[in-house]
This record gives structure tokens, C-alpha cells and sequence, in this order.
């Protein structure tokens, strides 16, 4: 349970720092969002953690639990960048975006 609030938390915080790293949230796309996912799970999954010995490399890990490792990473990414644009009313023509002005 520990592990779970602390990803979590570890992911709600770098969440909101990588729009300011970008310079500002209207610099900040899914595309980036993608990217700064995938930097996440590559320099804490292949680097960090390993070394720490909190968990084992990728390249011992399962296969299909690696390929879920990186999709939901993905999905998180795409969900900021997402989250981001929801944010500066860019979002036009979502269904879950009301901005009443047309797009």
C-alpha cells in the first residue's frame, strides 16, 4: 500500500513540475507529455531504482510486465500533456471541454 501512495504521490509531483520545466503550460502538448513520461519511467526504471537495488533492471523483468510498465507510462504522459491543454482551454471539440466559444 506504501509503494502504491508513494508512486503515486512520486507521479502527481513530477506531473505538475513538467509543465513549468517546459517553459510554461502552453508550451506543453500530448506529444510532450508522451516523451516526458517515457523520460520518467526511463531514468528511474533503467537507472535509478536498479541501482538503488529497489528493484530489478528491465532487462530481467518479464516481458509482459515491462510492455505494461511502459503502456501505462505512456498513458500517464498522454493524460498530462492532456490535463495541460484541458487547463489553458485548448481543448476545444473534447467531449468533457465546455468552453462555449467556437473552436
Amino acid at each position: 500500500m506504501l509503494n502504491s501512495i508513494s508512486h503515486f504521490a512520486f507521479g502527481a509531483g513530477a506531473g505538475t513540475l513538467c509543465p513549468l520545466m517546459a517553459g510554461s503550460i502552453e508550451k506543453f502538448s500530448i506529444g510532450k507529455g508522451i516523451t516526458f513520461g517515457m523520460g520518467v519511467w526511463a531514468t528511474l526504471y533503467i537507472g535509478a531504482l536498479p541501482s538503488l537495488g529497489i528493484m530489478k533492471p528491465p532487462s530481467r523483468e518479464v516481458k509482459y510486465i515491462l510492455l505494461e510498465e511502459i503502456a501505462s507510462h505512456v498513458a500517464w504522459g498522454a493524460g498530462l500533456g492532456w490535463s495541460a491543454k484541458a487547463l489553458q482551454g485548448r481543448a476545444r471539440g473534447l467531449p468533457c471541454y465546455r468552453s462555449g466559444k467556437p473552436g
